[in-house]
């Protein structure tokens, strides 16, 4: 029984313009999700010259029995003649039943597949020999791949075609007459993304041709194989793609969308591991991890099962999403109250800011005026003063005979330089900050902030005024993962010239060269920017001293700069009794003994355990906001620097 009340199913047809793009993996991975959702799903396996759909679920069925049943091309084949075998599709069918998995994955008499046909001998030759242009011009091929698309519509809630790479006969029968929406996979080459552009084209043309008026042909394109160790070319890949897909956008996702964070949000990320043979990563429990396959094709299940409808939710409100995709009775209209409420919230946040920037700006101008009077009259009377000790001093050194003096004179000349630049790196900084954090703002000390994948900076001119100075930023964990947001949050450090760090989270139990290597690939440390940041927070035993210190060790030799460490209370005072330990750059985290009382004064520095004589940055609260970054159920982490400016500038890689 159809899941979907009173409505005929969709036809989804996976293209791919070249091979290797993981179309295969792609819809195999989405059809486990339909069919948990509760969708009866079909998918059928058009692929006839690179057959082996199948192969992804020989876990669950017989490989032999279901090589060994009819299928698509022995379908076809049997409407050839008289004197072929009559097949039927229903002839064809294999259940798929999932019985339990590591991610909760379970269901039955909801997966079927009709393979590309029996293998045996005479495979290719029956493939080889079968003749579209027959098949349509004396065969009546067209209506009979009609009346197959009208049952299977009415029997199933959705039906993937893994189509034909390139353009031929079955491509066209694939991305033309069969399908209400096409997923266009391509990797970061320009052949793949050309052509799969092409093939939208064309497929949107070739509808017009069709006996029978259908709906627009929805195309919801879908990169690839994304590596994100390469983070420059990641996001010029990026926004080559934003700029060629407006076209296939424009029909169902509102133009508010930012297209960059959407593409970063269904990117499917090159896993090393999925690379080897045929997998599900939907069942594993790394599902969840967004820098895993298995969390992008999870999206691409919801957006699917939506029929690409209210997609603009999926950026900031994904568990929503997906909990509506698996129930299609759910009403997401609570959400535009969410985003309403969320976007005014933002706004309010940002004029509150402006006007409080502005009156400071306008009294800040009055001071500058009288400063500059009251400054005008200090330097006449201490010029007149200079120029008389001056010609003293000259008159006097007219009698003498010093060879040495222009030597002393170019010291003093340094001396005063770098006093000058000494004292305008010591100028006090004022950065605003929400209450009740504002008296850490006007302390002097530099402040920033630190961020991951939870905190989407949406204006980084915002961000800019406030006058926080650096961003501290999750890079990697453990041994494979990368952050999403990392690529675009680095380089737009940079370019809003905020001090930038990259922190790497340890994972227990992990090889230090493992996780040292993806840190490596993936933080690619500048001149000015800080050393490489190692959160140990999660290490709760002193075996573990075994990985940390080769990992501190590496990185400190890769970069040439002693790494930063961040810990809690309990964990530095932990990692106090390692032997060397204590000479590392301390980040103390907010946890623990250091975090805000429910009552009373805030800590306006933190706590230390026994062994660590001083630390460098403070993660004074986790309970933060700042204009220009939006979070996703959690607030801004806010950190303080214990020092100058100028001894911030020390701490940078030379």
């Amino acid at each position: 029984m159809s899941k979907i009340a009173k409505k005929t199913g969709t036809i989804v047809t996976f293209y791919s313009y070249k091979g290797g793009v993981g179309r295969s993996m792609s819809l195999a991975n989405v059809a486990v999700m339909l069919a948990n959702w509760g969708y009866r799903t079909l998918i059928i396996d058009w692929d006839l010259e690179a057959p082996g759909l199948e192969n992804f679920f020989k876990d669950f069925i017989s490989l032999q029995k279901a090589k060994s049943k009819p299928g698509l091309i022995d379908l076809l084949t049997s409407q050839m003649g008289e004197k072929v075998k009559p097949v039927s599709w229903q002839d064809c069918l294999v259940n798929i039943n999932i019985a339990e998995s590591k991610s909760g994955v379970k269901f039955k008499d909801k997966l079927y597949l009709i393979t590309s046909g029996t293998v045996d001998d005479d495979y290719y030759s029956r493939v080889r020999g079968f003749d579209f242009t027959e098949f349509y011009q004396k065969h009546d091929g067209g209506n009979v791949i009609d009346n197959y698309r009208k049952e299977w519509k009415s029997e199933f809630d959705f039906v993937l075609i893994d189509s034909r790479t390139g353009v031929t006969d079955i491509g066209g029968v694939c991305t033309i007459q069969l399908p209400d929406m096409l997923v266009l996979l391509f990797t970061p080459t320009n052949a793949g993304f050309d052509g799969v552009r092409k093939v939208a084209a064309k497929a949107a043309q070739g509808r017009k041709l069709l006996p029978e008026a259908r709906v627009k042909l929805l195309n919801l394109p879908i990169p690839t194989r994304m590596d994100n160790t390469e983070s420059e070319l990641h996001f010029d890949w990026i926004q080559k793609f934003k700029e060629g897909l407006e076209e296939l956008y424009a029909p169902w996702l509102p133009e508010s969308v930012d297209r960059t964070e959407f593409l970063l949000m269904t990117k499917v990320p090159y896993t090393p591991y999925y690379s080897f043979g045929e997998g599900l990563p939907v069942l594993d429990k790394a599902a969840k991890d967004p820098a895993r396959a298995g969390y992008a094709y999870e999206a691409l299940a919801a957006l699917i099962a939506k029929q690409l409808n209210d997609a603009k939710y999926l950026l900031n409100s994904r568990g929503d999403y997906l909990h509506s995709a698996a129930d299609p009775g759910l009403d997401l209209s609570y959400l535009e109250e969410k985003e309403a409420y969320r976007n005014a919230n933002v706004s309010l946040r940002q004029k509150e800011y402006d006007y409080d920037r502005s009156i400071s700006e306008s009294y800040s101008q009055i001071k500058s005026q009288r400063k500059l009077r009251l400054a005008a009259i200090i330097s006449i009377t201490i010029t007149g003063i200079a120029l008389i000790v001056a010609a003293y001093f000259y008159l006097k050194s007219k009698t003498k005979e010093d060879s040495q003096q222009p030597t002393k004179d170019a010291l003093a000349l340094l001396a005063l330089q770098d006093s000058i630049k000494r004292l305008d790196a010591q100028k006090t900084y004022r950065v605003k900050l929400p209450a009740p954090y504002t008296q850490f703002g006007k302390a002097g000390k530099p402040i920033g902030i630190d961020i991951s994948r939870i905190n989407v900076v949406s204006n980084w001119d915002s961000l800019k005024a406030t006058g926080i100075h650096f961003v501290l930023m999750q890079a990697t964990t453990g041994s494979n993962y990368q952050d999403r947001l990392f690529s675009n949050n680095w380089l737009n450090a940079k370019k809003y010239g905020l001090i930038r760090g990259a922190y790497h989270y340890y994972r227990q139990n992990v090889d230090a060269e493992i996780q040292a290597s993806n840190y490596f690939a993936t933080a690619k440390l500048e001149k000015g920017d800080l050393p490489p940041i190692v959160d140990l927070h999660a290490v709760v035993s002193l075996d573990q001293e075994k990985i940390i210190l080769p990992l501190l060790r590496s990185l400190q030799e890769h970069y040439h700069a002693k790494p930063i460490i961040y810990a809690t209370y309990a964990t530095a005072k932990l990692l106090a009794q390692v032997p060397g330990m204590t000479e590392y750059p301390l980040w103390i985290g907010v946890f623990g003994n250091n975090n805000r009382p429910t009552s009373g004064p805030l800590l306006l520095n933190p706590q230390l355990p026994k062994g660590w004589q001083t630390w460098r940055f403070w993660q004074f609260t986790t309970e933060g906001s700042l204009p220009g970054v939006l979070n996703e159920k959690t607030k801004l982490d806010l950190n303080q620097f214990n020092g100058d400016r100028a001894a911030l500038n020390e701490l940078l890689i030379k």
